[in-house]
């Protein structure tokens, strides 16, 4: 029979993995305990059999070493022969042997000891330094006449507290010994049964975990591949920059925009690929705003962004850049958009395919700015209309084409007389105009003056026409008191150049309520 799979929602197959984590988690957790108390208790049997071993090593050693030199193979042997044989070579042996059983017995003094080892030491300590006096009392050349029974009662020392102090001594380390051991089995016994839950339970868990690891890593790699195909699918450029700036990460798209392959942007910094006038104030930038978590949008336009290519040239950028913790440090992602191309198609949007200069949208754009600027600051701006005279008859004398190149002409003569300020446009057909920030309507009328008079000088008309070719212009001046709209103003201008028209052209009218200029007869005005 044929069963479908649950069909769960997104919340409900997100609860389902969280609760499959957790439980996962608490059994690694449970798992990672007992081995660590296992491996806990391991260690703590190793450390306690390398302390009681190394200890119990030493004692036993010293204290073969004091019952060899103290007892009856050493001291007390050469001690009695020398009492019944006088013979001074016994005396010098008892010596040095007294000597080895201080030396034992005092290392075995700097060993950790219990109370009883404490105290049958010093026990042994009292027999030895009885010993010790004897023998620093005996005058070999005083006593050598002394009988065996006379020297052996001015000696004799009880000797027996130190055997039992060796005896209690041996029975200490015996009994540490059987307690250590007893402890050992224990602990063996203990670590054996957890490490045999450990095989039963661990083991198996141990694989569900690691299969369940191997779906994650699985999954992960897919997530991975999937996230760089992303990441070098997105049609912008992409930068990630530690905070010293240099670059971490790019992706291919970033690579087209600067001309640099990922290897050599891996060994640059942000500031490399920043116009170098402003690479300065780019450090400082990216300082400030790796403190914050805020996002941040440069774009290029007026206030343009500039980057630098492989080959040195200058590039308008749109950056969007965001603060991001990564690995426990801030790092900065720039995402980067080259406006060269969208510059460029708003730049020939905006200007006249004929003469390079601006079109009527372009002018239309740039006007309303400096309206608004002159508003704000109270500057002067003017607007001169120009109008070639009897152009419709030039057209029908000479063709279209000798139209289009006295416009040529004219236009290239209006962009080499105008300041760098100025803005030169085609508003259509045979008509331009002349856009002059910071200028008042009298100085405008002095640039048309001088466009009129290099225009009838020109060499290059002559060969075009039979004729004169002459303009007739009209100027508005920016008014604070009037109505300055887009509109407003060129309509006050169309209205001067109309009049001019109106006078015979090759005029140049200011818009004035009372005064109206000619070229010709009212120039000393």
């Amino acid at each position: 029979m044929h069963r479908s799979l649950p069909n769960y929602t997104a919340p409900q197959l997100f609860t389902k993995m969280y609760l499959i984590f957790a439980v996962l988690l608490c059994a690694v957790s449970a798992l990672l305990w007992f081995s660590q108390t296992t491996s806990h208790q391991i260690r703590v049997l190793n450390q306690e059999w390398q302390q009681y071993g190394h200890s119990a090593q030493q004692k036993y050693k010293l204290l073969n070493d004091m019952r060899a030199t103290f007892g009856y193979t050493g001291f007390i042997h050469n001690f009695k022969n020398y009492v019944i044989r006088r013979d001074p070579t016994y005396l010098l042996a008892a010596q040095s042997d007294m000597a080895a059983a201080q030396a034992a017995l005092q290392h075995f003094r700097s060993l950790p000891m219990s109370s009883s080892e404490a105290e049958a030491v010093k026990l042994f300590k009292l027999v030895i330094d009885g010993y010790q006096k004897k023998l620093d009392a005996i005058d070999h050349t005083q006593v050598a006449q002394l009988s065996v029974s006379a020297l052996d009662q001015q000696v004799r020392i009880d000797d027996a507290p130190a055997a039992r102090s060796l005896e209690v001594l041996n029975q200490v380390l015996d009994a540490a010994y059987v307690q250590t051991s007893n402890r050992t089995t224990q602990l063996l016994q203990l670590s054996d049964r957890r490490l045999q839950l450990l095989s039963w339970f661990g083991i198996p868990m141990l694989i569900l975990l690691c299969a369940y690891c191997v779906y994650l890593v699985f999954r992960a790699t897919h997530a991975k591949a999937d996230l760089e195909s992303l990441f070098a699918m997105i049609p912008d450029g992409f930068l990630v920059a530690n905070t010293q700036g240099q670059i971490i990460r790019s992706n291919p798209r970033a690579s087209d925009i600067f001309g640099f392959t990922a290897a050599e942007l891996s060994r640059m910094t942000i500031e490399d690929l920043v116009d170098p006038q402003f690479a300065q104030q780019h450090v400082q930038l990216r300082e400030n705003f790796g403190q914050t978590t805020q996002h941040r949008r440069m774009a290029a336009g007026n206030d343009s962004f500039v980057g630098v290519n492989k080959s040195g040239e200058k590039i308008p950028l749109d950056i969007a850049i965001a603060s991001l913790p990564m690995s426990g440090e801030a790092h900065t992602i720039a995402m980067v958009r080259c406006k060269k191309t969208e510059l460029e198609l708003k730049r020939q949007s905006e200007t006249d395919y004929l003469t390079s200069t601006y079109n009527r949208m372009g002018i239309d754009r740039l006007l309303i700015a400096e309206l608004e600027r002159s508003k704000r600051y109270d500057h002067s701006l003017s607007l001169i209309l120009i109008d070639i005279d009897h152009f419709k008859r030039v057209n029908d004398q000479l063709g279209h084409l000798a139209g289009d190149a006295i416009i040529t002409v004219v236009a290239e003569l209006l962009k080499k007389e105008s300041r760098p300020s100025d803005i030169v446009g085609r508003w259509g057909g045979d008509e331009f105009c002349i856009l002059c920030p910071e200028t008042c309507a009298r100085d405008a009328r002095g640039l048309a003056q001088r466009l009129q008079e290099k225009l009838a000088q020109s060499s290059a008309i002559k060969p075009l026409a039979k004729m004169a070719i002459t303009l007739s212009i009209g100027i508005a001046e920016f008014d604070s008191n009037r109505a300055n709209t887009l509109e407003k103003i060129f309509a006050r201008a169309d209205q001067a150049l109309y009049r001019s028209k109106q006078r015979g052209r090759d005029c140049i009218t200011l818009d004035s309520e009372h005064s109206t200029m000619n070229s010709e007869h009212t120039d000393s005005d």
